[in-house]
C-alpha cells in the first residue's frame, strides 16, 4: 500500500519550510527544515522572505519561493503604492542566497499587476503569490505557479528568462471548451507537455466567488492547454486555500482538498480508492507517497 507523507521527501528524512506573513520577518521563521522520520534535527536553512514552495535542486541546494515588495504605480496613476511579487532564490549548503528570477523584473505581464489587490503581507497587495516550485533537471527548467495571477511560467533555470507562460491571459492559452484555472496550487508536469493542479471551478462563470476546487490535468495542443483529465466537478468541495494532485506509478491520482482535511487516491475513472479525513482544523499542504519507511534503513 501506498503511505501518503505530508511533506516527505526520502524515507530517510523529512524536508519542510515554515514562513511568517511578517514579510519583515523579525524572528526568522522563514527556513527550509530538514529533520529525521524519528524527529532529530538534521539542518535548518535560513531562507529571506521565504513564502510557501522549495524544490532540491541536488548537491544540498535548495532553490525557492521569495517575496519581493516595491513600489508600483497602477493602470489608474496615482501615488506608487506598495506590492507584493515574487522571485526564485537558490540557497546554498553554506546558507548564501542568489537571486535567479523575479517577476518584476524577468515576466512582462504588468496586466496582471494592475488587476490583483488581494493582500497576504499585512495589507500589502499580493500581485502573483506563488505557491508552487517545481525544477526538472533533464531540462533544467522551473515550473512556477502564480496563483493570484492565473499564471503558471515556465523558466529557463540557467538564464532566469520565462520559456512558456500558461492561462487564460498567456502565451499558451486555454482552448475553447476547456475549463481556465484560477487560484491554482502545486502545477506540475506528468509527462511531456501535460500539466497537473487543482484549481477553483465555477460551474457559473458569472458567479466565480462560488467555485469549488478540483484536480485538472491539461495537454499542451496546438499552442493551448485542453483538458484531458479532471476530478471533482460534480463532488461541490470548497476549501479555503491550498490543495495538491500527484499521478502514482499505478495510473490513480493522490489527491488532498487544502484546508478541508479530504485526501483520497481515485482511479483514471475517477472511483474512490480509499479516503482519509483529518480532524478539524487540519490542512493538508504537500503530499509524497511512500512505498515504505523502512526500505533504506
Amino acid at each position: 500500500a501506498m503511505i501518503p507523507c505530508l511533506c516527505g521527501s526520502s524515507p530517510l528524512d523529512v524536508r519542510r519550510s515554515g514562513f511568517s506573513s511578517d514579510i519583515e520577518d523579525p524572528d526568522e521563521l522563514n527556513a527550509i527544515v530538514q529533520v529525521s522520520l524519528t524527529g532529530e534535527l538534521i539542518d535548518t536553512r535560513h531562507a529571506p522572505l521565504h513564502h510557501h514552495a522549495f524544490a532540491q535542486l541536488g548537491d544540498d541546494r535548495y532553490a525557492y519561493v521569495a517575496a519581493d515588495m516595491r513600489d508600483h504605480v497602477g493602470a489608474k496613476g496615482g501615488d506608487p503604492e506598495p506590492v507584493v511579487g515574487d522571485a526564485i532564490v537558490i540557497v546554498e549548503p553554506d546558507g548564501s542566497t542568489t537571486e535567479v528570477f523575479n517577476t518584476w523584473d524577468d515576466w512582462d505581464a504588468e496586466v496582471c499587476v494592475a488587476g490583483y489587490a488581494t493582500p497576504f503581507y499585512g495589507d500589502v497587495p499580493d500581485w502573483t503569490h506563488a505557491n508552487g516550485l517545481y525544477w526538472y533537471p533533464e531540462s533544467d527548467t522551473y515550473l512556477l505557479s502564480a496563483g493570484y495571477a492565473e499564471a503558471v511560467l515556465e523558466i529557463d533555470a540557467s538564464t532566469g528568462h520565462v520559456t512558456r507562460s500558461f492561462g487564460v491571459e498567456q502565451e499558451i492559452g486555454i482552448e475553447a471548451g476547456s475549463p481556465g484555472f484560477f487560484f491554482q496550487h502545486s502545477a506540475h508536469w506528468t509527462g511531456e507537455d501535460t500539466m497537473m493542479m487543482t484549481t477553483r471551478y465555477a460551474e457559473d462563470p458569472n458567479h466565480p466567488e462560488d467555485s469549488m476546487i478540483i484536480a485538472l490535468e491539461y495537454q499542451v495542443v496546438d499552442g493551448a492547454l485542453r483538458e484531458i483529465w479532471s476530478y471533482g466537478k460534480d463532488q461541490h468541495i470548497d476549501s479555503i486555500a491550498e490543495g495538491q494532485a500527484l499521478r502514482m506509478a499505478n495510473g490513480n491520482t493522490l489527491l488532498n482538498w487544502g484546508f478541508t482535511g479530504i485526501c483520497r487516491e481515485v482511479t483514471p475513472s475517477g472511483e474512490l480508492a480509499w479516503e482519509v479525513e483529518a480532524g478539524f482544523g487540519a490542512a493538508l499542504v504537500r503530499m509524497r507517497p511512500l512505498a515504505s519507511f523502512y526500505d533504506s534503513y
